[in-house]
C-alpha cells in the first residue's frame, strides 16, 4: 500500500500493519548489525608504567587519573586545582602557577555572610572567614598553585579534559568561576563562549605550558568529557540536551583548530566523547541518577582505550600484569581474614599466573608495580603468614613454599635491574 511508504523509510512487504515507518535494510545491515569501534592513530608517549602523568579537567577526568593511579602510574590530579569544566579556568590557574597572574583581592568572592571565595578553584565545599579570611584564602590558593607547579614540572605527559564552552560569570565583574554552588544564584549568569574564545583559552594554557617547560613542552593529550552539562539556569532559551549538544561541538572544533594550527607543541586530540557517545551508546546511555554521568564502568574501559592509542606494547604488557595483581589483592587477600586457606588450588594457581606476568614485564616492571607486589608477598607469605598455615599434604606445602621463594627472586631480580638503571 502506498501509504506504509513515508520517504526513505519503508516497511517490508510482508508486514501489515501499524502506522510506524522502519528504516531501510541498507542502514540496518550497515549500523545495526555492527558495533562501531573507534580506532585513534597509535602514538607511543606512555613507555613506562612509572610514566608521570598530570591531568586537569572534569570529574570524568578525575576519573581516569584514579584508574591510572590504580594501575601504579604516577599521576597528578588535585580535586581543589585540577577540577575544571571551561578552558577559561584551566588556563587562569595555569597562569598563576606558572607566574604569569599574580593572585590579589580581585580573585576572591566575598560572600554574603563575609567569607572569602577563590572562584576560579574548585573549592566548593570551604570559604575562608573571619577578618583574616582574605589572606588565609590567597595563602591557601597560592600553596595550591605551588604544588600543582612542582608536579606538572616533572610531568611526562598533560592531558586536558574540556566539559563544557557554557560558563559561569559573575555579574559585577563578567569573571568566569570553577563552580558556582557557594555563590548566590542573582550574583551569577551563564554564557556561552564562541569557538574563537575558547581557542584563546587553549592558547593560555599552551603558554603557560611553554613558561614551565622553556626547553620543550612534554607531549599534550586534549579531550572532551562525554558527560553532560545540562545547565536549566533560566537565562537561554535553548533546551538542555540541544544546549549540551552545541557546547561539546564549539569545544570540538576549537581543540581541532589549535591541534592543527599550533606547529610548536607535540598535540593530540583523544575522542573519549565518541567513544562513550558512538561505541558505547548501547552500554552507556548516561542515563543513570542525574542523565548526565557516564556508569562506574565506563571509565576503565576508556582508559583501556587510551592507554591502546598512547602506550607502548611492553607498557601495555605491564598494565595487564598490574591489573591482575591488583584483582587479587583486591579481592582474595581480604578472604583470607575470613578463613579461606592461603593454600587453596585455586589462590596457588592465580599467584602462579600472576608471577608468570612480572617475569615477563619485569624489566618495565616499575617501582609502583614491585611495591604492590611486595606488599602481596609480606601478606601473602611473610612470617605472620606461614604460622596461620593449616595442615595440609605435603605436595600443596611444598608448592606454597616454591610460589614463596619465587616470589622473592621476582623482588630481587626487580632490585637488581632498579639498581644498574
Amino acid at each position: 500500500m502506498e501509504s506504509d511508504k513515508v520517504g526513505f523509510l519503508h516497511r517490508p512487504e510482508n508486514e501489515d500493519s501499524g502506522d510506524e515507518p522502519v528504516e531501510p535494510d541498507c542502514f540496518a545491515r550497515a549500523f545495526h548489525r555492527y558495533f562501531p569501534e573507534i580506532r585513534p592513530r597509535k602514538q607511543s608517549f606512555i613507555n613506562s608504567i612509572d610514566t608521570r602523568i598530570f591531568s586537569m579537567g572534569t570529574c570524568f577526568a578525575a576519573e581516569i587519573n584514579k584508574h591510572l593511579g590504580k594501575l601504579g602510574f604516577q599521576t597528578y590530579f588535585q580535586i581543589e586545582s585540577c577540577q575544571h569544566f571551561s578552558a577559561d579556568t584551566i588556563a587562569s590557574v595555569l597562569e598563576f602557577a606558572a607566574g604569569l597572574r599574580k593572585h590579589g583581592k580581585s580573585d576572591l568572592l566575598s560572600l554574603d555572610d563575609g567569607r572569602a571565595l577563590p572562584f576560579r578553584y574548585n573549592i566548593w565545599n570551604r570559604a575562608f572567614l573571619g577578618s583574616g579570611g582574605t589572606k588565609t584564602a590567597l595563602d591557601y590558593v597560592q600553596a595550591l598553585n605551588e604544588d600543582l607547579l612542582n608536579a606538572l614540572k616533572v610531568s611526562e605527559l598533560l592531558i586536558f579534559t574540556l566539559g563544557t564552552a557554557r560558563v559561569i560569570r559573575i555579574n559585577e565583574t563578567n569573571d568566569i568561576v570553577a563552580r558556582a554552588s557557594l555563590i548566590p544564584r542573582d550574583q551569577w549568569h551563564s554564557y556561552l563562549m564562541s569557538v574563537d574564545e575558547v581557542c584563546e583559552c587553549i592558547k593560555r594554557i599552551l603558554n603557560a605550558v611553554k613558561v614551565v617547560f622553556p626547553k620543550g613542552a612534554p607531549p599534550i593529550v586534549f579531550t572532551l568529557s562525554p558527560q553532560r552539562y545540562l545547565f536549566t539556569t533560566g537565562d537561554f532559551s535553548e533546551d538542555p540536551f540541544a544546549d549540551n549538544c552545541l557546547n561539546k561541538a564549539t569545544l570540538r572544533v576549537a581543540i581541532d583548530r589549535i591541534i592543527r594550527e599550533e606547529k610548536n607543541f607535540n598535540l593530540s586530540y583523544f575522542p573519549s566523547y565518541e567513544i562513550v557517545i558512538d561505541e558505547l551508546r548501547l552500554q552507556d546511555s548516561l542515563l543513570n541518577f542525574d542523565q548526565g554521568h557516564v556508569s562506574i564502568y565506563t571509565p576503565p574501559y576508556v582508559l583501556r582505550r587510551f592507554l591502546a592509542t598512547f602506550a607502548s606494547d611492553s607498557t601495555i604488557k605491564t598494565v595487564n600484569a598490574a591489573d591482575k595483581l591488583n584483582d587479587f589483592i583486591e579481592e582474595q587477600l581480604p578472604r583470607l581474614d575470613i578463613g579461606i586457606p592461603r593454600t587453596e588450588k585455586r589462590l596457588l594457581d592465580e599467584l602462579e599466573k600472576i608471577m608468570d606476568n612480572l617475569e615477563v614485564v619485569l624489566p618495565h616492571m616499575g617501582r609502583s608495580l614491585s611495591g604492590k607486589f611486595l606488599f602481596l608477598v609480606q601478606n601473602y607469605f611473610g612470617s605472620d603468614a606461614v604460622s596461620q598455615l593449616p595442615e595440609v599434604p605435603d605436595h600443596i606445602l611444598a608448592r606454597y613454599r616454591s610460589l614463596a621463594e619465587r616470589s622473592v627472586q621476582i623482588l630481587d631480580k626487580f632490585k637488581e635491574i632498579d639498581e644498574s638503571l
